[in-house]
């Protein structure tokens, strides 16, 4: 995507796990689908190790021990306006690193 973006990260730590809550502003219309096929690509190419992505209901005790940097909560993508974007995205603080 070659949107512009206008981005927010809020960071919600849980013991050895965390999860951000990214909210970006999208100049063009844009879907919670489109965004999540985007991201469920990039780790196929040039993101292969570090973002993972996730189809199936999250609780941070999923990801204890996942080496990703980030793995997208695919389920919890969300289109406000068709203009904002909202990204659940977690991380293991003590195995992958952001």
């Amino acid at each position: 995507m070659k949107e512009s973006l206008d981005a927010i990260a809020i960071c919600v730590p849980v013991p050895n796990r965390a999860i951000t809550d990214i909210a970006a502003h999208i100049r063009e219309d844009m879907s919670a689908e489109r965004i999540n096929v985007v991201l469920k690509a990039a780790p196929e190419t040039s993101l292969r190790g570090i973002l993972g992505d996730s189809e199936e209901e999250l609780v941070s005790t999923d990801i204890l021990g996942d080496p990703h940097s980030a793995i997208v909560d695919g389920l919890s993508t969300r289109v406000l306006q068709n203009h904002v974007a909202k990204v659940l995205v977690w991380h293991n603080n003590e195995v992958g690193y952001v």
